[in-house]
């Protein structure tokens, strides 16, 4: 009789140990949702890279325009530069870096580690996606804005070209 109080601990301990390891199904459909909700957030991003490199190269041929105009019309496009596309370029390949760096260091889900763990990293992972994200968000709105004010320069030089109707 002396010894049933501890075999009462004893299996107390055990079956607390038991389920505090063991995770609920609510806390597995919590970590599987954001688990899917990361994916989503990483097929975006993978979008966002293929319009980068769209965009990478309409930054480029704006490059090559603004030369040919620079160097074909000096006198009306003094003070005229592609600096803000390189800038803007800039900022793209920033943004693809991040995603890449994300990509780099990303570990799939697992399953079996604990639930606040879990979370943990299911959560940074999810915070830096988004902020991946908003760096892209951002590039590309400069970068469409600087492509935009150069094919209008580019649009107005060539309407003032001698020559041309509406032209000096």
């Amino acid at each position: 009789m002396n010894h049933h109080p501890w075999v009462l601990v004893v299996a107390l301990a055990s079956s607390f140990l038991l389920v505090s390891c063991g995770k609920t199904s609510e806390q597995k459909q919590v970590e599987n949702d954001l688990n899917k909700r990361i994916m989503q957030m990483h097929d975006s991003g993978m979008v966002k890279m293929r319009q980068a490199r769209d965009l990478s190269s309409q930054i480029d041929s704006a490059m090559i325009l603004t030369d040919s105009l620079m160097a074909g019309h000096p006198k009306e496009a003094a003070g005229y530069s592609k600096n803000d596309l390189q800038v803007a370029k800039q900022k793209l390949a920033a943004a693809q870096n991040a995603m890449e760096a994300w990509m780099s260091k990303h570990k799939p889900y697992d399953v079996e580690m604990s639930h606040d763990q879990a979370m943990a990293d299911l959560n940074r992972e999810a915070q830096e996606l988004a902020q991946v994200s908003a760096q892209f968000d951002t590039a590309m709105v400069d970068v469409t804005s600087t492509i935009e004010n150069h094919r209008k320069f580019a649009a107005e030089l060539l309407a003032k070209k001698p020559g041309k109707k509406g032209g000096r």
